[in-house]
């Protein structure tokens, strides 16, 4: 799997697409044997499926199971909602895995022993407990899991005593966390140093990619991506992100414009999940565009060949 997603880094978009078509023969049909694609009927091309709503998913997910027998249960984070009940198959897995490894290598880190610093949502203990440690460390001592509900102004001696002792290669965190580490920082005129910081789960700000790098010295790499293993991009610097050929068949549906700019809903089908094969789904995330694009600038986005200005959201947040 490594190997393809990175050749086809270095592929022209027909030759990404038709890589992608080959693959979407799998994916559909898996589609067809779920009782989804029993009733959708004969759908033989991408285009043939019907948009696929978040509700519809919700509403009864084991009709989208295509009776797999090796899968691995998983659920949405539900922020917007009730968490969606998923399915994976092993090659979903291992390609999960296989897009968050080109990540640490991307920041100059071998995966299999990089240390790891997390700074994000983990529960390491109940947050009244105002005593150290604020911490726990897994996978043999190599992952320190901080507990962000506990960083502060008043805990942050302890936070860095353990960081510098620790001395991670990667710092794993969620963007508001991350920005609130850099202005403890700032105020409290402590120096940390950390060679690299992956940001997920939230967009990262401009002005936050500039504080980190400041206060860090780090280079950073921050990346998009759903439990529903439709979409995955990627970005190194801000306003440059590229989704991942190969992950999955993207779609960028025409949601709103203003101007020069252009926002875009992203629709993907899994090329991985045949357990869950999930066709044309909305994700209601948009994408932000600083200029109105046409088909093929859409394609170029969509197979990764041109960036994109940012994941401006919901559609339900976009106010105009």
């Amino acid at each position: 799997i490594r190997r393809q997603l990175d050749s086809l880094l270095s592929c022209t978009l027909e030759q990404r697409k038709v890589w992608t078509q080959r693959r979407l023969g799998l994916i559909l049909a898996a589609a067809r044997r779920t009782p989804y694609g029993q009733g959708v009927g004969a759908a033989r091309q991408l285009s043939d499926w019907p948009l696929l709503q978040k509700d519809r998913l919700r509403e009864s997910p084991a009709a989208f199971h295509s009776g797999a027998w090796f899968t691995m249960r998983a659920s949405t984070g539900g922020t917007s909602g009730t968490p969606l009940e998923l399915v994976r198959s092993p090659a979903a897995v291992v390609t999960e895995q296989v897009v968050l490894d080109r990540i640490i290598r991307a920041l100059g880190c071998n995966p299999r022993t990089a240390r790891i610093a997390v700074l994000r949502a983990d529960t390491v203990k109940q947050a009244s407990d105002d005593r150290p440690p604020f911490w726990i460390y897994t996978i043999g001592g190599r992952r320190l899991v901080l507990s962000s509900a506990h960083l502060s102004e008043s805990t942050l001696p302890a936070f860095l005593s353990e960081l510098r002792k620790f001395r991670p290669d990667v710092l794993w965190a969620h963007p508001t966390m991350l920005e609130v580490l850099c202005r403890l920082l700032a105020r409290s005129g402590e120096v940390l140093r950390i060679p690299g910081v992956h940001a997920s789960s939230e967009m990262l700000a401009p002005e936050v990619w500039k504080l980190a790098r400041e206060l860090l010295g780090c280079a950073i790499m921050e990346n998009y991506g759903l439990a529903e293993r439709v979409a995955f991009a990627t970005a190194s610097n801000p306003g440059e992100h590229f989704f991942l050929p190969g992950y999955a068949a993207v779609e960028l549906l025409p949601h709103a414009s203003d101007g020069n700019e252009g926002w875009y809903e992203i629709v993907g089908t899994t090329l991985w999940n045949t357990a869950m094969p999930l066709v044309r789904y909305c994700t209601g995330d948009l994408i932000r565009t600083t200029t109105r694009c046409g088909e093929i600038e859409l394609e170029e986005i969509a197979y990764g060949i041109r960036p994109f200005s940012s994941i401006a959201g919901r559609s339900q947040d976009v106010l105009l």
